[in-house]
């Protein structure tokens, strides 16, 4: 716990607010993404803080709830955070299943060295980076 604690402290995660989409080359996605992957969560040297998604295409059959976002009827998109430890082991520590058109995944732990995701078939989505300017 001290090793997590000490990374965290020496490395302080700028606020929410401060935080932009990266849109230009060389830490920016190439969209849409199907299918299952893993996506290097540090690029360009320029580390992300967190990972926005967003419906790009579904099925037509899909059903959906009108919200104040759009929720689907079908959990469309897992995705896993996973981490290196000083021991070298590989964990996922933090994990998102969701029905929403869109959301944010905050890293809320020190820098993560990528995010697997798995889109079901016939979905789309568009991923975007969030860095600090």
């Amino acid at each position: 716990m001290a090793l997590v604690q000490g990374i965290i402290d020496t490395a302080p995660l700028p606020r929410v607010t401060d935080l932009v989409r990266s849109t230009t080359a060389p830490s920016a996605l190439i969209n849409p993404y199907v299918g299952a992957g893993a996506l290097a969560a540090f690029t360009g040297g320029q580390p992300a803080y967190g990972l926005q998604w967003e419906v790009f295409d579904s099925p037509p059959s899909t059903g959906v709830s009108h919200r104040s976002i759009n929720i689907f009827q079908a959990e469309w998109l897992a995705m896993s955070v996973r981490y290196l430890l000083a021991d070298s082991s590989d964990v996922n520590a933090e994990l998102l299943l969701t029905r929403a058109a869109g959301g944010v995944l905050l890293f809320s732990h020190a820098q993560p060295y990528v995010v697997d995701y798995s889109i079901l078939d016939g979905w789309q989505v568009a991923f975007h980076w969030l860095v600090a300017p």
